[in-house]
């Protein structure tokens, strides 16, 4: 007997949506005059893909041989919490070194905000400074001597993930959502974290953070015997 293969509601959306474009092409086409297909939902689709590094998969990725710049990339994201595009328009004079702070000017939503930076990611934009033989106010430097493109960014976080140890799909919108659940784990505010993301609505934050099911058992178990 042959076993019987489970269909995915991902695949199921897909041939809805086929099914659909043929049956409202036959009624703009006045050949059917009832739609069948209006009637059809499609089935939610649950994200199971996890979308944060693991505290082993960060720490390996520190400690692993690489270039200093691409140590400064991972550290800014997951310690920060900034965007691609805002990483892409970073400048010298928007980081406070004494405070550990980083200053995103015209954000997404044309909005200035104040995140933090680790005492790590501090040390490692020091050292990456002390490198650079040039005045030009901006963080990242490509190797020809201009400002860091957002593709150049994507792609050397993806390489950092090419690696046989852990093989993960790297990307800095997974290190911002590590920067998030690591803060939400660690007993952080929903509302602190949406002020260093730089979130307007506070359920866009929500979808960044995937909490520990330990933590939510030991926050409960301080509470409820």
């Amino acid at each position: 007997m042959c076993k019987k293969q489970e269909v995915v509601p991902a695949t199921i959306n897909s041939k809805i949506s086929v099914l659909r474009a043929f049956f409202n092409w036959l009624e703009s086409e006045n050949l059917i005059t009832n739609n069948p297909m209006n009637r059809i939902e499609k089935p939610k689709v649950y994200d199971n893909k996890r979308r944060y590094l693991t505290n082993y998969e960060l720490e390996y990725l520190r400690i692993m041989d690489k270039k200093l710049i691409d140590d400064v990339m991972l550290e800014l994201f997951v310690s920060s919490g900034i965007r691609v595009s805002e990483m892409v328009n970073l400048d010298w004079e928007n980081i406070n070194f004494k405070d550990r702070e980083l200053q995103v000017i015209n954000g997404k939503g044309g909005k200035d905000r104040i995140t933090k930076l680790s005492t790590r990611a501090v040390i490692l934009l020091e050292k990456y400074r002390e490198t650079r033989k040039d005045d030009n106010p901006w963080v990242l430097q490509s190797n020809y001597k201009r400002r860091m493109s957002k593709e150049s960014i994507e792609r050397h976080i993806n390489n950092l993930g090419n690696i046989p140890q852990i093989k993960i799909e790297l990307t800095p919108h997974k290190l911002r959502h590590t920067f998030a659940t690591n803060l939400a784990n660690a007993g952080t505010s929903i509302e602190v974290i949406q002020e260093l993301m730089g979130h307007e609505n506070i359920n866009t934050c929500r979808r960044y953070i995937e909490v520990d099911r330990n933590n939510i058992d030991y926050s409960y178990n301080k509470v409820f015997l």
